[in-house]
C-alpha cells in the first residue's frame, strides 16, 4: 500500500498532493467497513442458520401465518394436526383448525393480539386434518417475516391436561363407591 502510494505521489503534480491524502484515509476506511460488512453478513447468517434449526427441532408447534392463512409451520405443528408435509398446510386458513363453535371468541383473540403483543395463552378446541378433535392451548403474537406483518402461532396440545382436570372434577363431586353425587355436590344443588 505505502509503494502505490509513494508512486502516486510521484506522478502526481504538487498541487494534486494535497487531494491524495483524503482519498486514500477514504479508500482505506471504505475497504474496512466492507470487511465490517462481510464479518455482520457472516453473524446474522449464522444467526438465522441457529433460529431454523431452534424452530425445526423445538417440541413446540410453531406455524405461521399471514392475512389469515398459513405460510410456515414447523414439523411438530404439522404432526399435531395430522398434516405429513408443508405444501399440505401452505395456503390452508387458519380457522380450518379451529371448531366452529369457537371461531367467534378465536377471531376476538386474533383482534385482541393484533393490539396487545404477546397475547396471553387461551384454550381452543382445535381440529386436525382427518376431522378429530383436540384442547388445545394458542399462544399468538405479530411478528414480521420477510419484510410483511404475520402471526405466530405456538400450540400446545392440552387434551391430557383437560382429561385430568374432567376426571378431578368428576371425583369431587361423585362418591367413588356408589358413582352417585356425593354429599358436598348435593347440598351445593340445593
Amino acid at each position: 500500500m505505502t509503494r502505490c502510494v509513494f508512486v502516486l505521489s510521484k506522478i502526481l503534480s504538487q498541487e494534486n498532493r494535497a487531494r491524495l491524502a483524503p482519498v486514500v484515509e477514504r479508500e482505506l476506511r471504505v475497504t474496512e467497513e466492507r470487511r465490517q460488512l462481510r464479518q455482520m453478513t457472516q453473524t446474522l447468517q449464522e444467526v438465522e442458520n441457529k433460529n431454523r434449526a431452534i424452530i425445526a427441532g423445538s417440541r413446540e408447534a410453531i406455524g405461521y401465518c399471514q392475512e389469515g392463512m398459513h405460510i410456515d409451520a414447523n414439523k411438530t405443528y404439522l404432526e399435531m394436526f395430522g398434516y405429513d408435509d408443508l405444501s399440505e398446510i401452505e395456503g390452508v386458513p387458519v380457522l380450518n383448525l379451529i371448531e366452529k363453535s369457537d371461531h367467534p371468541r378465536f377471531k376476538d383473540y386474533l383482534r385482541k393480539a393484533s393490539s396487545q403483543n404477546p397475547a396471553d395463552p387461551q384454550e381452543f378446541l382445535s381440529v386436525k386434518k382427518d376431522g378429530s378433535h383436540f384442547h388445545a392451548e394458542l399462544a399468538i403474537s405479530s411478528i414480521i417475516l420477510n419484510g410483511e406483518n404475520c402471526t405466530q402461532f405456538l400450540v400446545t396440545d392440552i387434551s391430557k391436561r383437560k382429561a385430568v382436570e374432567n376426571r378431578l372434577k368428576y371425583l369431587n363431586q361423585h362418591d367413588p363407591l356408589t358413582g352417585l353425587f356425593n354429599r358436598h355436590h348435593f347440598t351445593q344443588e340445593l
